[in-house]
């Protein structure tokens, strides 16, 4: 029973997070509810190309999609008409929104088929170089997971349309994850997710192969 927990199967654990983020919406989220599972849905597609991209094991891949896709659910407590607000945030607003990273590692956490990825959804908003929230981790303190999931992330949250401004296009989202390698995101895994990312767009073959290779070059500095 206790490996079970710990590794479901892939089918459980991702049924299991989807049941999770479907019934985790309450009244006073519904309007923005439908915005976030969108997100949440295109964040996983991602991450699990850019998992098996990046070499990760298959019970790796799975914990990769099923942390993605529950890596919003704590947004189930944060004020309906804060999601999706145009225009800046004040800063008790914007501290309203941070509290969802502890708020969903706490719902994922009493769900025992899902409790072991407790720490990853909390992590995915913290930064390579630890300013990020809620606990300022940083580097290989951050759960890989995590790492992978706030890159994946990013690249959908600028690409996808967005209340507060021109969504980006693929080339551009490609550049900021390059400039916020090794500041924001892993650099080790930031190539990973641009050729997942490119994944069924016009990429030779040889250009994939360069990209992972810099990255090897980048993690050995790391």
């Amino acid at each position: 029973m206790t490996a079970l927990l710990l590794h479901p199967p892939t089918p459980q654990l991702l049924s299991a997070a989807a049941d999770a983020l479907a019934c985790a919406g309450p009244d006073d989220a519904a309007g923005a509810w439908p915005a976030v599972l969108a997100h949440s849905v295109a964040v996983t597609a991602l991450a699990g190309r850019a998992a098996a991209c990046a070499g990760f094991a298959a019970r790796d891949v799975a914990a990769a999609r099923a942390c993605a896709l529950l890596h919003d659910i704590g947004k189930a407590r944060v004020p309906g008409e804060l999601l999706g607000k145009p225009g800046r945030l004040a800063a008790d607003e914007w501290a309203l929104v941070e509290a969802h990273s502890a708020a969903g590692a706490e719902i994922v956490a009493g769900v025992p088929m899902l409790a072991h990825l407790a720490p990853a959804v909390r992590a995915v908003h913290e930064r390579w170089d630890g300013s990020g929230y809620p606990d300022g981790l940083w580097r290989r303190d951050i759960p890989r997971t995590a790492r992978l999931v706030a890159a994946c992330d990013a690249y959908v949250a600028m690409t996808e349309h967005r209340a507060y401004g021109r969504r980006a296009t693929h080339r551009e989202a490609l550049a900021e994850l390059r400039a916020g390698a090794g500041s924001q995101f892993d650099p080790c895994l930031v190539g990973a997710v641009a050729v997942a990312a490119a994944a069924g767009r016009p990429a030779p073959r040889a250009r994939a192969i360069a990209t992972i290779a810099a990255d090897a070059t980048v993690c050995a500095a790391v």
